[in-house]
């Protein structure tokens, strides 16, 4: 009976995406982010969609923000004030600060 030996079966692709999911989500950081300009906050905005599997479509109908003004945050890395920071409580993202395209940016100016 020395040689026997128990392997676990090998994970599916969904229970390894799982897993991946939890261990982020636990060493996530709770700390707020902050932001040089607005290129780093459309870098971070992009990284938290892929990592979350979130569309412009599916985060416009969560933060109550239209699909247009979610998809210009994504390309241009600002968007008015409140629409900001609504798409970025939508994301789970706690800013520390907001570029100052955003606080200039209003929806007539686009």
């Amino acid at each position: 009976m020395a040689g026997l030996e128990y392997r676990f079966p090998p994970l599916t692709e969904e229970e390894k995406e799982r897993g991946r999911r939890r261990f982020l989500n636990a060493r996530r950081s709770n700390a707020a982010r902050y932001f040089r300009n607005a290129e780093s906050l459309r870098q971070d905005v992009v990284e938290e969609m892929e990592q979350t599997g979130a569309t412009a479509e599916s985060l416009a109908e969560k933060s109550g923000e239209s699909p247009e003004t979610v998809r210009f945050l994504v390309d241009h890395g600002y968007a008015p004030v409140g629409a900001t920071m609504r798409i970025l409580t939508a994301l789970g993202i706690k800013p520390a600060n907001l570029p100052r395209e955003c606080v200039t940016c209003r929806l007539e100016d686009r």
